[in-house]
């Protein structure tokens, strides 16, 4: 019976090993583990099936090796792997754990993970027998490797990417989102997203945001941020919600793109576009207010030469007066219209800025101080300095106006080149060499909406009676008539900055010819046709030049010129012709002349030289041998000194 009892026992511990060894293998099949005894002495090893398959090998047939082990190791993992196993067997490691590339049957390679440990030395301590795992983790180095290279894409990305927790923490920005707002990444992480506010959204607009992205949607638009140093940021955001396993919202991606230069550019031409049309309305009136004026002037001209009592003389000059200012009033909106030429010379800007820094010491209130930083090698102009002149003074008027309690006024030029990529971010702006003209005052500033109507004429903030609107416009219709652009930074309590850009000038030009100054010619029965659609202007023109020794004929329009031509082609010594007419412009009319006699001499006169289109106007009248151009209102003088150039050319 004990002996019944004892194999038994035997049995069942033989059956007990056997189920263990069964729970083993499956256990080991499971999780894919294949199992090494490698003789350490031999370089024999016994592996299981799981071993051989992960290899692509059949376990029959496969035999393994320490020295296939290692030919099929790759060629880069044969150092760290030579290093971890020394490093183990001398003690230094407390476990054998290496990851490395074994070549598989099919010759490609696969990710392995190879955990051991030595369970049998010599007696002189040399390894005798080491076992161990090898795991396949060739999925999880691909999803690492692949992990890493998108990381290493969102750190690399142009546009600003934030990663926050559920509360809007921020837990990771990438290079551009430093480089983009001015914080490090240090500053950045473990601070709320809200550290960008600018305060220009009302909190409507974050409780919109955040109500969106709570709900597990996406929330795109356009938000006003600011940067670590203050300044002005705007972005194109777009927030996404990231869920974990049990769908719970864990995460928020905002993936911001820096728009401010393109905002900046799309304010600049709207700013431009309505300009524009302001201009062209502004334009249109200066030329009805021209041809109102101008029968006025030459009329008050006219009845200066004839003898009256004495008392009439201060009214036709107050009257006279009145009328020159009204047309200098229209020279300043068709100056903001379109721009004028004006008379051009080689100018020093330093020069202008001493003669008003000058002014304005003299006329400024004395809390007001005035310092000036000038470039010494300043290229030189080509401008009419009497226009320079204004933007200087109107500029300093509006900075003066600004600093009611006093501050401080700062003149500064420098020479400037502009890029291709540079004269992209300016509106109006062309590459090229410019002097940069800077006026800066420390005044009230002002806010965006307010900057962006500054240059519409009329509008001004002054109490009434305090300034026309026009200032602001007539320095942008200089600056654009001079090739030039302007730009405006300010900031309510901070002050403003005047930047005016103006080309400079490659080789001086000094020595032009100097305008003619010669006495008041008169006709010797000389017949001028004069055509213009206003009756006034024919009758006032007519009569002035009637009174200096001219016989005058008349036309309203262009066709009915043309047949006065035909009829006095051989008296008609000079046709004075305004250049915009119903039914046939002066231009047309022009061309009409020349086919009956190419010799006729023809000068014009316009209400609006600077409408849209008129240069190229002027451009082909000169090329059809047109000299003389007068704007209304014009001088008698100025009309009998065209006609005498005319007739008499030197």
């Amino acid at each position: 019976m004990g002996v019944i009892r004892a194999r038994e026992g035997q049995h069942a511990a033989e059956r007990a090993r056997a189920e263990t060894a069964e729970r083993l293998e499956l256990a080991l099949r499971a999780g894919n583990l294949g199992i090494y005894d490698l003789n350490v002495q031999t370089g024999e090893a016994v592996v299981n099936a799981e071993y051989a398959l992960m290899l692509g090998y059949e376990p029959a047939e496969f035999h393994e090796t320490n020295a296939a082990w290692l030919d099929r190791l790759h060629p880069e993992d044969h150092g760290p792997v030579g290093q971890v196993y020394a490093d183990y067997i001398a003690g230094k490691l407390t476990e054998y754990r290496v990851e490395f590339r074994q070549r598989v049957r099919t010759g490609e390679y696969k990710w392995i993970l190879s955990v051991g440990r030595l369970i049998e030395r010599d007696a002189a301590g040399q390894p005798l027998r080491m076992i161990g795992t090898h795991t396949d983790i060739t999925v999880s180095k691909q999803a690492q490797t692949q992990l890493q290279l998108q990381s290493a894409a969102l750190a690399a990305a142009a546009n600003a990417i934030a990663i926050t927790d559920a509360q809007g923490t921020i837990e990771w920005v990438n290079d551009a989102f430093t480089k983009i707002t001015g914080y490090t990444s240090q500053e950045a992480i473990g601070n709320q997203s809200r550290v960008l506010k600018s305060g220009q959204h009302p909190p409507e607009f974050y409780q919109e945001m955040w109500r969106t992205i709570s709900a597990g949607q996406v929330w795109h638009g356009e938000v006003h941020s600011k940067r670590k140093n203050g300044t002005p940021l705007e972005e194109d955001v777009t927030i996404t919600p990231v869920k974990n396993a049990a769908g719970v919202i864990s995460h928020f991606i905002a993936i911001k793109q820096d728009i401010t230069e393109k905002k900046n550019l799309e304010r600049q031409f709207l700013r431009a576009q309505r300009l524009e049309s302001v201009g062209m309305l502004a334009g249109g009136i200066a030329h009805d207010l021209n041809n109102v004026l101008a029968p006025i002037s030459m009329g008050l001209e006219l009845l200066q030469q004839v003898p009256l009592p004495e008392k009439f003389r201060p009214v036709i000059d107050s009257m006279l007066t009145s009328t020159q200012r009204g047309a200098g009033i229209v020279k300043q909106v068709l100056t903001f219209a379109r721009g004028t030429d004006g008379e051009r010379a080689t100018v020093q800007l330093r020069h202008l800025i001493k003669d008003i820094r000058r002014m304005a010491e003299e006329t400024f209130p004395r809390n007001i101080s005035l310092h000036s930083d000038v470039a010494a090698d300043l290229w030189p102009l080509k401008a009419d300095p009497s226009q320079l002149h204004q933007v200087l003074l109107n500029l300093s008027v509006n900075a003066r106006d600004a600093m009611p309690d006093g501050g401080r006024l700062l003149y500064e030029a420098r020479n400037l080149h502009l890029d291709e990529d540079a004269a992209k971010r300016h509106e109006g702006a062309k590459p090229g060499d410019y002097v940069l003209l800077r006026v800066t005052d420390t005044g009230t500033g002002m806010p965006p909406e307010v900057v962006d109507r500054i240059f519409e004429p009329f509008f001004t903030t002054k109490p009434q009676g305090q300034g026309t609107g026009l200032g602001l416009p007539t320095v942008l219709g200089i600056v654009r008539s001079h090739g030039g652009f302007l730009e405006v930074q300010s900031e309510p309590g901070k002050g403003t900055t005047f930047e005016v850009y103006l080309p400079a000038e490659k080789a001086s030009n000094a020595g032009e010819n100097a305008t003619r100054v010669k006495e008041l010619p008169v006709g010797h029965g000389e017949t001028i046709l004069v055509v213009d659609d206003e009756p006034a202007v024919i009758a006032v023109t007519k009569s002035m030049l009637e009174a200096h020794g001219y016989r005058v004929l008349a036309a309203e329009d262009g066709a009915a010129a043309v047949a006065v031509y035909a009829q006095h082609a051989g008296q008609i010594s000079v046709v004075v012709t305004d250049i915009m007419m119903p039914l046939m412009d002066g231009v047309a009319l022009i061309r009409s002349l020349q086919r009956i006699n190419p010799q006729v001499r023809v000068i014009t006169v316009s209400g609006l030289s600077s409408q849209p289109g008129q240069p190229e106007r002027h451009t082909e009248l000169r090329a059809k041998g047109i000299r003389h151009h007068l704007d209304k209102p014009f001088t008698v003088e100025s009309l009998l000194n065209a006609l005498h150039e005319e007739l008499h050319p030197s």
